[in-house]
């Protein structure tokens, strides 16, 4: 890790977060998605996904609470996880 970028870092940290979030080890994505970047919105919304898969309803609350409402400019991307993380947050 020391002779990485922050920005490799942090995108590696995403992609390990991502597959243990398909493999269903909860903690490990939380782990990992902890040190990604949070300030993408999809990140946000995996730790929410992560931490609602661990048990932890309050968290998952939380981190879905900071997708939907998270104030970038306008994408498509960005429309598509605040309506996934306002379905999830409703159903929480």
């Amino acid at each position: 890790e020391k002779n990485g970028s922050p920005f490799t870092l942090r995108q590696a940290h995403m992609g390990l977060g991502i597959v243990a979030l398909a493999s269903k080890d909860f903690d490990g994505a939380v782990k990992e998605f902890k040190q990604a970047s949070l300030q993408n919105p999809a990140n946000l919304y995996r730790l929410a996904k992560a931490y609602h898969g661990a048990g932890d309803v309050e968290e998952a609350k939380s981190y879905c609470k900071q997708a939907a409402n998270f104030n970038a400019l306008s994408s498509l991307n960005q429309a598509l996880i605040q309506a996934n993380a306002e379905k999830m947050l409703a159903a929480l």
